[in-house]
């Protein structure tokens, strides 16, 4: 039988007993302690890997639509958005190209696209984004 304690608390002029568990001396969130040390920004991670994953800012892909699916169609492409939502130069790599000009519009555009960079345990990490190009 778990220790209960009890602790009175003075609620709008009645006295109201509140129940709290006794502490079993474990944080609430087993993942990630409150102050717990963000892991190493060298490792990139997968869309399965982070809670949030990178998201495209709607301002910055005005030309190409970015469609964030590994399913998605028969343009893709992978790239790897750091800590600050911006592509990696060197990241970008075509899995399936159906569209050479779409292709290499993609590749001049991608230095300006933005996103929301993803997150592993409350931490901005570099995630390796898998995206579908459409115009």
């Amino acid at each position: 039988m778990r220790e209960i304690r009890g602790l009175a608390f003075l609620l709008s002029g009645a006295w109201s007993l509140l129940l709290i568990p006794a502490s079993s001396g474990l944080a609430q969130n087993p993942v990630q302690p409150i102050f717990a040390t963000c892991p190493p920004v060298t490792r990139v991670y997968s869309a399965r890997e982070v809670q949030v994953a990178a998201k495209p800012r709607a301002d910055s892909t005005r030309m190409l639509r970015i469609v964030i699916s590994p399913h998605a169609g028969a343009n893709m492409i992978a790239f790897v958005v750091d800590t600050l939502g911006v592509p990696e130069q060197n990241s970008i790599a075509a899995l399936q190209i159906a569209d050479s000009s779409l292709w290499r519009q993609a590749q001049v555009e991608f230095r300006r696209w933005r996103f929301e960079p993803a997150r592993a345990s409350g931490c901005r990490v570099r995630q390796r984004v898998v995206a579908a190009v459409t115009r």
